[in-house]
């Protein structure tokens, strides 16, 4: 279940029940909004001269739409999340092996993330993708659109900052082997097709990945059925990365060995 609040002409905040998340947005600095917006049950749309805004509740994050209608329009969306609860500051997120790819994580002072950006994106009216990047000030996340002189009009760009990320997760027995099944929400296996064929995490959300994978670890680490945290985190990412087209559930076994990166993803996952 979700809910949310949109406050007027100042943004939105996100109470997701999924995972006690409390996330809150301002809308982008640089665009005078003149309007009050357009509001559905769960998106607005702001719709200026030269750019549109539109933000809306998916299952498990919020999204925000900019749609740069010509030259002159703004090149730069800038959302402060200082509002959010707990949040201290945002960095860009980096793999077990340094890799980063533009993604952002959100973490409280003790350095847990509370949720995370996906890779920022822009395309052109041609479907050619437009060069785009995130920076970081403070609490600040901004969206910078760099279209060259052949871009064709209107560059839509799609930040997505997630909150939850499966609708289940249980201990489950089956013959001789004791599994912890988890059932992905959409947006996790969207996640990750960036990255098939690619080297682990090179190109696809290592921030969700990370926090997806954390919030598993934090419910059950504690649990007498846990074991292998560094089998059973391969397993995961291999899902993550190389198994999200598989139907049903993502499958993690303590009892299997904990083997190489490769030697997970060449056995499917279940080394």
């Amino acid at each position: 279940m979700q809910k949310y609040h949109l406050k007027q002409k100042d943004g939105l905040y996100l109470h997701d029940y999924d995972s006690d998340v409390r996330l809150s947005m301002s809308l982008p600095e640089e665009v005078d909004f003149e309007s009050d917006g357009i509001s559905t049950d769960d998106m607005v749309v702001y719709n200026e001269d030269d750019v549109a805004v539109a933000v809306d509740v998916l299952d498990g994050a919020i999204r925000q739409t900019y749609v740069i209608k010509d030259k002159d329009a703004p090149r730069e969306f800038t959302v402060n999340y200082e509002g959010t609860e707990g949040l201290a500051y945002l960095e860009f997120a980096k793999d077990d092996d340094g890799n980063t790819d533009g993604s952002v994580l959100l973490k409280d002072i003790d350095g847990n993330a509370i949720s995370a950006v996906d890779i920022p994106w822009a395309k052109d009216a041609n479907g050619n993708d437009v060069p785009t990047h995130y920076e970081i000030d403070g609490l600040k996340l901004t969206q910078v659109v760099e279209p060259n002189v052949d871009a064709q009009y209107p560059i839509v760009a799609d930040p997505l900052s997630i909150t939850s990320y499966f609708y289940s997760s249980t201990w489950t027995k089956a013959p001789g082997m004791l599994t912890l099944s988890l059932n992905p929400k959409p947006l996790i296996r969207l996640a990750a097709p960036k990255s098939i064929l690619s080297t682990k995490a090179l190109l696809a959300s290592i921030a969700i990945c990370i926090l997806s994978w954390s919030s598993i670890y934090d419910k059950y680490k504690k649990s007498s059925n846990w074991s292998n945290t560094a089998g059973m985190k391969k397993q995961y990412e291999c899902h993550f990365y190389y198994a999200f087209w598989k139907p049903g559930t993502y499958n993690l076994e303590p009892k299997r060995r904990n083997a190489s990166w490769w030697d997970t993803v060449f056995n499917l996952c279940n080394p």
